[in-house]
């Protein structure tokens, strides 16, 4: 049986996580994680309710790229706080 990881373990594979410098090279959920600034529950959320950035299923994984994040944080970019929100972030 698959062993679920604590938050604790999530959050240290996610500080773990390197950015790759290719921004076509494909990366996982913990890097994307990092990249972005938010918790891996928050990617798996986006992901199953909409919204979040766009991504790719092969196999069992899901995969990013690192122009696709880039995009979706263009999107979230705010000049007020009075600005409508523009990606459900």
């Amino acid at each position: 049986m698959r062993k679920i990881a604590t938050g604790e373990e999530l959050r240290e594979r996610v500080m773990a996580a390197v950015i790759p410098e290719d921004p076509r090279q494909a990366i996982d959920e913990f890097q994307a994680a990092k990249f972005l600034g938010v918790s891996v529950f928050w990617m798996r959320r986006a992901r199953w309710a909409g919204g979040g950035p766009e991504f790719v299923r092969i196999g069992g994984r899901r995969l990013y790229t690192m122009q696709g994040l880039e995009a979706y944080r263009d999107k979230c970019t705010h000049s007020s706080t009075s600005d409508p929100d523009k990606a459900g972030a």
